[in-house]
């Protein structure tokens, strides 16, 4: 019974390592490695969303490999709702 609860151990401690090495890459979440997006400098220092500054520490993410920053996490339910027209917005900036 030991080994059993050994193994199921070992195998759920596997699953979550290898999530967290690979992180979630699922389209469409938005939440993939921001890494993918970190080259170049952003071009906008005010949120697409509300027009407000981005300030010091603005909400980033990346949606669709491309990063995007928000003035904060609260301007990203509106993001979400027409997402094609906020990256627009961004990609004129560019």
């Amino acid at each position: 019974m030991k080994i059993l609860r050994s193994i199921a151990t070992i195998a759920l401690f596997a699953g979550a390592l290898s999530f967290v090495v690979t992180g979630c890459t699922t389209e469409g979440h938005g939440h993939s490695n921001h890494m993918e997006a970190a080259s170049g400098s952003y071009p906008l220092t005010k949120c697409v969303v509300s027009g407000d500054d981005l300030g010091d520490k603005p909400y980033v993410f990346v949606r669709n490999g491309q990063q995007v920053k928000l003035c904060c996490k609260d301007c990203l339910v509106k993001f979400n709702e027409a997402p094609e027209k906020y990256l627009a917005k961004l990609n004129e900036a560019k």
